[in-house]
C-alpha cells in the first residue's frame, strides 16, 4: 500500500481500533483504508478488526489487521447470536484497551454497553431520512444513546429533523477524505477502455444511483463523447441499463467496465464525472474526482453532493434532483468549457487535513451536534 503524504506526528500517540464486517469493493472499504492509514502516518497505533469477512483492497502495512471470524451461526436466532457476539467483542476490546473504537457495523456492536469503551458508530448513509417505521425502531435500538460520527452535515442534521429519529449521546460530522498521492500513482495505470475523451460514472450498480436519470440526461445532452460506467453490483439492474442504452440507440457510446479495483485511471482522464444518485451519505467519488482535478456534475440529493461542491466552490455544477434537462445542460457546458480545478477546490478533502478530527474522538465528552 502506498503511504499518504507525510503528516506531522501527533503530540500524543493514540490507540485506535476500527471495526467492520469486511473491507469490500465499495467506497466504505476505500474510506476505512484511507482513514486508518492517515492515522497510522501520524504515529498512532491503528488496528482494523474484521468481524465476518476478509479484505478486498490491499491494506496499509502500518495498520494491523485482525480477523475475529464470527461464525454465521445460521441455526441460532440472529438476535441471540448478535448478543453473544457483542459480549465476546466487548471482552476483546476491554482487553485491548484502545483510546477510540470506531465501528462501521452496528448489529453486533449494539450489544456493547461498557462505558469504559470509547465507542463511536460511523454512519455512512442517510438511511435515517427514508427508512420505514419498522426499520426506524431497529435504528433506535442500535443507535439510541450512542456516540455517532456522520460522514456529512446532511446526515447529521437529519438526526435533529426526522421525527422519531434515535437520540444519540453525541453526534458530529467528519467528511470522507481521500489520499491524493495514492490516487495519482494508480491513475497512471493503463485503461482497459482506452478512449481520448469520455465522461465517467463511478458507482456500484444499485437502484438508488438512478442510472435511468443518467442515461436520459446523457442522451438529452446530444453529446457524442462516450460514457464509461465503472462499477459492479446488481446484475438484473445491469441488464436493465443495457436494455435502456440499446433502446435509446446509444450502444456505440456507452461502455461498461464492471467492478475494478482502480477507478482512478478512469476518473483522472475523464472530461467530467457524472453522478445522479437520489440518496447518498457522502459520495466519495465526487471528492476523488475533484482531487484528481476532474470536473463533476451532480444531482442535489438530500446529503453529500451539495456539501462537497459548496466546499469546492463549484455549486454551478449541482442541479436539482431528478432534473435530467438541467443535468444535460451542465454536461454540454462542461464539455464546451471545463472549469479549472486547483488545490483550493479540493484541499478540504485531503486526508492530511481531516485526520486531526478523528484524533479529537479521544476527547470526552464529545460535542452535541
Amino acid at each position: 500500500m502506498h503511504n499518504s503524504n507525510p503528516s506531522k506526528p501527533a503530540a500524543s500517540p493514540l490507540h485506535f481500533i476500527f471495526l467492520a464486517n469486511r473491507i469490500d469493493k465499495g467506497g466504505i472499504g476505500r474510506i476505512n483504508i484511507t482513514i486508518t492509514e492517515g492515522l497510522a502516518e501520524r504515529g498512532h497505533r491503528v488496528e482494523l478488526w474484521l468481524l465476518e469477512g476478509g479484505a478486498y483492497h490491499d491494506l496499509p502495512e502500518n495498520v494491523t489487521l485482525k480477523s475475529l471470524e464470527f461464525s454465521s451461526g445460521r441455526f441460532t436466532p440472529k438476535r441471540f447470536r448478535h448478543y453473544f457476539q457483542g459480549k465476546r467483542l466487548q471482552k476483546a476490546l476491554l482487553k485491548a484497551n484502545p483510546d477510540v473504537v470506531v465501528s462501521s457495523t452496528q448489529s453486533i456492536v449494539q450489544n456493547i454497553d461498557d462505558e469504559r469503551i470509547n465507542l463511536y458508530l460511523w454512519i455512512h448513509s442517510d438511511r435515517i431520512t427514508w427508512c420505514p417505521k419498522g426499520r426506524m425502531k431497529r435504528l433506535k435500538r442500535r443507535q439510541e444513546g450512542k456516540n455517532l460520527v456522520c460522514v456529512s452535515s446532511g446526515v447529521m442534521d437529519a438526526y435533529h429533523s426526522v421525527a422519531g429519529a434515535p437520540v444519540p449521546k453525541s453526534i458530529r460530522s467528519i467528511i470522507n477524505p481521500v489520499n491524493r498521492s495514492m490516487m495519482l500513482e494508480q491513475a497512471d495505470e493503463p485503461r482497459e477502455i482506452d478512449l481520448d475523451r469520455y465522461f465517467v460514472s463511478v458507482a456500484r450498480l444499485s437502484r438508488q444511483k438512478r442510472f435511468d436519470w443518467l442515461i436520459e440526461a446523457y442522451q438529452r445532452s446530444g453529446t457524442k463523447t462516450p460514457l464509461i460506467l465503472v462499477g459492479g453490483g446488481d446484475e438484473d439492474l445491469l441488464e436493465e441499463i443495457k436494455a435502456d442504452v440499446k433502446e435509446r440507440g446509444l450502444e456505440s457510446q456507452v461502455y461498461f467496465t464492471g467492478h475494478i479495483k482502480n477507478p482512478y485511471k478512469y476518473i483522472k482522464n475523464a472530461t467530467a464525472l457524472l453522478m445522479t444518485s437520489e440518496r447518498e451519505g457522502m459520495p466519495v467519488s465526487l471528492c476523488e474526482s475533484l482531487v484528481l482535478e476532474t470536473p463533476v456534475v451532480a444531482m442535489n440529493c438530500k446529503s453529500g453532493p451539495k456539501e462537497v461542491l459548496e466546499a469546492a466552490g463549484m455549486l454551478d455544477y449541482l442541479v436539482p434532483l431528478g432534473d435530467t434537462g438541467a443535468f444535460a445542460e451542465r454536461i454540454t457546458a462542461v464539455e464546451r468549457m471545463a472549469p479549472e480545478i486547483s488545490e483550493r477546490n479540493y484541499r478540504p478533502f485531503l486526508v492530511e487535513n481531516v485526520v486531526h478530527l478523528w484524533e479529537k474522538l479521544a476527547d470526552q465528552p464529545a460535542p452535541q451536534g
